[in-house]
């Protein structure tokens, strides 16, 4: 809606804007000066999985360097070493990431979730 002028600003995942800006639209990407938020895709084999073969190939194909090249076309940060992401986009280490306190979140994981629950499941 930020693009069709409904809208002066609007939240979006760096890709989106990326996307965007190539199509011509006039969008600008601003980070939050208090860091950005963490985001992470993942991937993972289950236990007891009826084509697990198949599966560690796909997983294995996905994470190999030619791969990543691809996601990294679009996608800000891969995890894939000296894959580096679009140039329209900043370097990720050059991006400030909000403080975290993983310890403390995986501890308190059944409170935060009972916490988030009650403000976003009504």
């Amino acid at each position: 809606m930020t693009t069709a002028g409904e809208y002066a600003a609007g939240a979006s995942f760096a890709f989106v804007y990326s996307s965007l800006k190539k199509k011509g639209f006039q969008v600008g990407l601003i980070l939050p000066e208090e860091g950005a938020g963490f985001e992470l895709e993942a991937n993972a084999l289950l236990k007891g999985a009826k084509y697990e073969a198949a599966a560690k190939k796909f997983l294995d194909g996905d994470i190999s360097k030619k791969a990543t090249g691809e996601y990294a076309k679009f996608k800000l940060g891969v995890t894939y070493l000296g894959v580096a992401g679009p140039k329209d986009l900043p370097a990720l280490e050059s991006i400030k990431l909000a403080p975290m306190d993983f310890p403390w979140q995986s501890n308190n994981r059944t409170k935060i979730l009972e916490v988030w629950q009650g403000h976003f499941l009504r």
